[in-house]
């Protein structure tokens, strides 16, 4: 600004002001509200996609019942899904997004009843006929993932319905496609890139005459790959959860580039083969995510199936040194432990044990000891049951809920390890390792 002249630098004042959008976000905008324009049909909308395309992903039946119920359930939350709640806008904005994302069809799937089809059917022709207002069911992540569950689910709500209802929803996925190729590149720089790329490339492969879709998707693909995945594998967030969900995205994107008759990029096939062994090192041994980052245990039918498509087998990496994670490996009776002080809870970890090694008369560890064979894993600046520090780290990840003095942490095979209490009295001051 100070380069300017006066009268410049008073309009770059009053444009600061004003919040006036960005070049890149006004031609997004202009170019969003001229695709939503009333335009001359080019060609006829097809009846049913033109390739078949399956989601990959089992589904929960518990949690089907519950939505065939009127619940969508999630990990600490829940929201009513009945027809004409789609404009409730209560609730946060991860519940919201997945509501109107759809990917709970494949939980009503996994219930395989009429009463789950039908659910789905009502559900998805309510959601067309009255589309809601929150602008979050239009973000270009929610779109692409709407457009990928209406595809990959076609065939269990959509095949046997009327014509009618087909024509609707298919009008509807090419409406959605054209504004999602117009929202391209999304203003989100997290993992949500990847499921709007994920939602075009559906789209191309089901709408076999929208060709332009598979090219502005690929071109961004190859920008999302080397941006979001590291060297090692690890997905540039370095959590657990973000972890998954990218490469799950990826593992559909392949999927439907080989449905579509089209080969995968090079950059793709080497980012899935980086990030299935950098997804062993963020589990615990039995197959459940680390606890950090915002992370939740997950479930471990989806994380197999991931590991089964990606095609890797086999150990994780001990390290991940471009992310700055690292695996500890403990012999059996050491674990991490939290202590307190007059009250107050310690700020960092101790490497704990009742006894030392060798001593006479040694007690039984107070958790039952997780096998030393399974490697410990370990992330720099990591809080209790988490990955301990690494050496000379400076990232830090965010912590979990504290654990008490009075719960301990295995630390053989555990990744933000789940809590175990310890009963009786007090430990003893932790052992420095």
């Amino acid at each position: 600004p100070a380069r300017l002249c006066r009268r410049h630098r008073r309009v770059a004042r009053i444009a600061a002001g004003m919040n006036v959008p960005s070049p890149q976000r006004w031609l997004r905008n202009v170019r969003r509200a001229i695709a939503q324009l009333p335009r001359p049909r080019v060609g006829r909308i097809p009846d049913a996609p033109a390739t078949p395309v399956r989601d990959p992903w089992p589904g929960d039946p518990g949690r089907g019942n519950t939505i065939v119920s009127g619940i969508l359930p999630l990990p600490g939350a829940s929201r009513p899904l009945r027809p004409g709640d789609w404009n409730d806008v209560s609730g946060s904005a991860i519940l919201r997004s997945e509501a109107n994302g759809f990917s709970w069809l494949r939980d009503l799937r996994a219930l395989g009843t009429d009463a789950a089809r039908l659910r789905a059917r009502l559900l998805v022709g309510d959601w067309i006929a009255a589309p809601p207002a929150d602008p979050l069911a239009y973000r270009p992540d929610t779109t692409g993932a709407r457009i990928a569950a209406w595809f990959g689910h076609y065939d269990f709500f959509a095949a046997t319905a009327d014509d009618g209802f087909r024509q609707r929803l298919m009008a509807r996925l090419a409406l959605d496609a054209r504004d999602l190729a117009v929202a391209l590149p999304t203003e989100e720089i997290d993992g949500r890139a990847l499921t709007a790329i994920k939602g075009l490339i559906a789209a191309s492969v089901a709408l076999p005459d929208q060709s332009t879709y598979l090219t502005k998707a690929l071109k961004f693909l190859n920008q999302e790959l080397a941006r979001q995945v590291l060297v090692d594998g690890c997905h540039a967030e370095r959590s657990p959860a973000a972890h998954l969900a990218a490469l799950q995205d990826l593992i559909e994107i392949r999927a439907l580039l080989q449905a579509g008759h089209t080969v995968p990029p090079v950059a793709l096939t080497n980012a899935i083969e980086r990030m299935a062994p950098a997804l062993r090192v963020l589990c615990h041994a039995d197959n459940r995510l680390a606890l950090f980052n915002g992370s939740r245990e997950g479930d471990t039918a989806t994380i197999e199936a991931v590991l089964t498509q990606s095609g890797r087998g086999g150990r994780g990496a001990s390290a991940l040194n471009s992310s700055g994670f690292h695996r500890l490996q403990f012999e059996p009776g050491w674990m991490l432990m939290r202590r307190q002080f007059k009250g107050r809870r310690l700020g960092h970890v101790y490497i704990y044990r009742e006894l030392m090694p060798g001593a006479a008369g040694q007690p039984a560890p107070a958790t039952s000891p997780v096998p030393a064979s399974t490697p410990a894993a370990a992330s720099p600046a990591a809080p209790a049951g988490a990955p301990a520090s690494a050496p000379g780290s400076s990232r830090a990840t965010t912590p979990p809920p504290p654990v008490s003095s009075s719960s301990a942490v295995p630390a053989a095979g555990s990744l933000g390890a789940r809590a175990t209490t310890t009963k009786g009295a007090q430990p003893s001051p932790p052992v420095k390792p």
